[in-house]
C-alpha cells in the first residue's frame, strides 16, 4: 500500500467527519460506517494512486454524500441568518443588559441549526457573560490587590493610619495579562462563530 494511496483515503475520511458533524449522532456514525465499509470494498489494498482517485471519485465527494444524507432524512440545512448574527452580538455584549442578553443569545445559539454541538459547547463556555463577565473577574482580581489601610487613635493620642499589603509589579503584570486575555477569548470566540455560520452557510 504506498503512502500516497493512504493519504487519499485519509484526506477523504478526513472530509467525511467534517462535513458529517452536522448530521444527529447515531445518523452520522451510520453513515461513516457505510462509506467506510463501501471504500474496503471499492479500494484494494495495492490500488494504484489512479484507481484510488476513481474509485473516490466514484463514490462521491462527501460534502455532496452528507447533502443527500441529510435530504433523505428530512432534516433541515445548515445556514446563517439574522438570528445567527444576533446570536454572536448577544453572547459579545449581551451580558452589559444585566446578564439576560447573553443568556438569550445562548439559548438563541442552542435553538440554531447553523452550528455543530461542539461549537455551541465552545460559544457557551468561552466566556459566560462575555466581555462583560471578563471585565467584571478582571476588575474584582486586579482590586483584590490593593492597600488595606486601618486608622488607629483617639482623644489622647494622634490618628495614627497603618496600611498592609499593595500590589507588586508582578501581580500588575499577572493582572493586566489576565484582563487582556479575558477580554481576547469572548472576541475569538465571537469570530470563531462567525467563520463558522458563513462556513455553514456556503
Amino acid at each position: 500500500m504506498s503512502d500516497t494511496h493512504e493519504n487519499l483515503l485519509a484526506d477523504y475520511l478526513t472530509r467525511l467527519r467534517a462535513a458529517s458533524r452536522e448530521l444527529p449522532h447515531n445518523e452520522r456514525n451510520e453513515l461513516r460506517s457505510q462509506i467506510e465499509e463501501h471504500l474496503r470494498d471499492a479500494v484494494p489494498p495495492h490500488a494504484t494512486e489512479a484507481e484510488t482517485r476513481t474509485a473516490l471519485d466514484r463514490i462521491g465527494d462527501p460534502q455532496a454524500l452528507v447533502a443527500e444524507h441529510r435530504d433523505r432524512l428530512g432534516l433541515p440545512a445548515r445556514c446563517a441568518g439574522r438570528q445567527e448574527w444576533a446570536v454572536i452580538i448577544l453572547l459579545l455584549i449581551g451580558g452589559f443588559i444585566f446578564a439576560v442578553g447573553w443568556i438569550v443569545g445562548a439559548v438563541m445559539l442552542w435553538s440554531s441549526r447553523a452550528w455543530t454541538a461542539r461549537e455551541k459547547l465552545i460559544g457557551t463556555l468561552l466566556v459566560p457573560g462575555g466581555l462583560a463577565a471578563s471585565l467584571y473577574i478582571g476588575l474584582a482580581v486586579g482590586l483584590s490587590g490593593g492597600q488595606l489601610c486601618e486608622q488607629s487613635g483617639g482623644l489622647a493620642r494622634p490618628a495614627v493610619t497603618r496600611c498592609t499589603g499593595g500590589a507588586s509589579t508582578m501581580h500588575d503584570v499577572l493582572v493586566g495579562a489576565l484582563i487582556i486575555a479575558l477580554l481576547l477569548v469572548p472576541l475569538a470566540t465571537a469570530i470563531f462563530l462567525a467563520r463558522r455560520a458563513r462556513a455553514a452557510t456556503a
